[in-house]
């Protein structure tokens, strides 16, 4: 029967040697996990598969690591795993914000941007902007969207439109500009239903 913390701790140690730690466990899996979160539809499903992948990327620095140091082939090898794997941790943790961000809102918690106010033109609204839907996020996540602002530059509009999303966003940058934006509104819609 396998036990499952000898496995863990030769895996750890660098025990299945450099080739079957890097290319087998680390490339092959991360593959897997990123074609994975690639069919996800979901926050809920996008938190667990990441989750899993920076789990798998910490674990795998430090097998590929110790594994570079048992390592008797050509030194070329040992560096270039080492070098890879530093990178692709620093990839995961550059990333690790975000996926703060993102567990935080799929369990309920919502963070707001200190930068920008959404200025929402349905529903006439004025609110601190979620961090994950703020103008450079939003252009991060969607290709096509197209970033302008009012000349005065107290309007900040996204206009995004692809296959995965046809929409509009508007943003101010504090709260007295969306408050006076959203009385324009108001007032533009009232004279609309009146004449």
């Amino acid at each position: 029967m396998l036990n499952i913390k000898n496995t863990f701790s030769k895996f750890i140690s660098g025990g299945y040697g450099l080739p079957i730690t890097f290319w087998i466990l680390g490339v092959l899996i991360a593959t897997v996990l990123g074609v994975a979160t690639k069919g996800i539809t979901t926050h809920g499903q996008w938190v667990f598969l990441a989750g899993i992948a920076i789990i798998h990327a910490l674990l795998i620095t430090i097998a590929v690591w110790n594994a570079s140091k048992l390592y008797s082939g050509r030194s070329v090898w040992k560096w270039s795993a080492k070098l890879l794997a530093i990178l692709s941790a620093a990839k995961w943790l550059w990333f690790l914000p975000d996926f703060l961000v993102t567990f935080l809102s799929a369990i309920g918690i919502s963070i707001h941007s200190s930068e920008y106010w959404d200025l929402n033109a349905r529903k006439l609204t004025c609110e601190p902007a979620l961090y994950q839907l703020t103008p450079e996020s939003i252009q991060k996540r969607y290709e096509g969207c197209v970033y302008a602002e009012s000349v005065n530059g107290e309007v900040i509009n996204l206009r995004c439109k692809s296959a995965e999303i046809n929409t509009e966003f508007f943003y101010t940058r504090n709260q007295n500009d969306c408050n006076k934006y959203l009385e324009k509104l108001q007032v533009l819609r009232k004279s609309q239903k009146s004449s």
